[in-house]
């Protein structure tokens, strides 16, 4: 290393004798008083600004957690207001069919007080069942149209039936509060159902059913009509 040194201060001498300017130097001028060279100061980083490792996963996770227990609830309380509904929807509807009479009753609830066919109604009615009843070509058309002429008779009272009645059960309710005994009437309304609801054959024995039961009806109105009479 020294002469490595020694060999390098050789070629500085060397290239300072074939150099033709001599060499000057000047030491350097250190002013009194001058300020000092302003030194850059290092910006301390703002507490802000700083984070600590983790801190967004946890918030993330209880984020999650939260949203969770916010979807519980709605789901808890969505099925409670679905079972409420159910069960209020199935108490109406039980009601209802507890309501309804069976299918061979005449006690059907309706929108008449006391209102119903006169003697007069129905007489004319039963004799036009009748008629309709032998003008019919089969015996499930005979059935039909003696039921269907109580219907009209019903109808033709314009008492107003209630929405929730059916043309059948608004006749039952007129017949009710008829002199027409409820019997007759039932088997009429029994044939009837069976002939236009239901396959099963309508046969003769049928048509013979539905004018013993007109012809009883018929015939309890003018014993009703003679003993009114006899007490006038």
């Amino acid at each position: 290393m020294l002469l490595g040194a020694i060999a390098l201060c050789l070629v500085a001498v060397l290239y300072a004798s074939t150099h033709p300017s001599p060499w000057i130097w000047s030491s350097p001028r250190w002013e009194v008083g001058a300020p000092a060279p302003a030194v850059p100061s290092a910006s301390m980083p703002s507490l802000s600004n700083l984070s600590v490792p983790g801190t967004n996963l946890v918030a993330i996770v209880f984020g999650i957690m939260l949203a969770a227990v916010a979807l519980g609830l709605l789901g808890l309380l969505l099925y409670l207001l679905g079972t409420l509904l159910y069960r209020v929807v199935m108490a109406l509807i039980k009601a209802r069919v507890t309501a309804r009479p069976a299918p061979d009753s005449l006690d059907t609830a309706g929108a008449l007080s006391a209102a119903g066919l006169t003697p007069a109604q129905l007489a004319a009615t039963t004799q036009d069942a009748l008629r309709r009843l032998a003008d019919a070509v089969t015996p499930r058309d005979g059935v039909t149209a003696a039921w269907l002429a109580f219907e009209d008779g019903a109808a033709a009272l314009g008492l107003g039936r209630d929405p929730a009645q059916t043309p059948t059960e608004f006749t039952i309710e007129v017949l009710r509060h008829s002199s027409a005994p409820d019997k007759d009437a039932t088997t009429l309304r029994r044939l009837y159902s069976r002939a236009r609801f239901s396959n099963l054959p309508t046969t003769r024995a049928d048509i013979a059913a539905a004018e013993t039961a007109l012809r009883h009806i018929a015939d309890t109105f003018d014993a009703a009509h003679i003993e009114a009479g006899a007490h006038r």
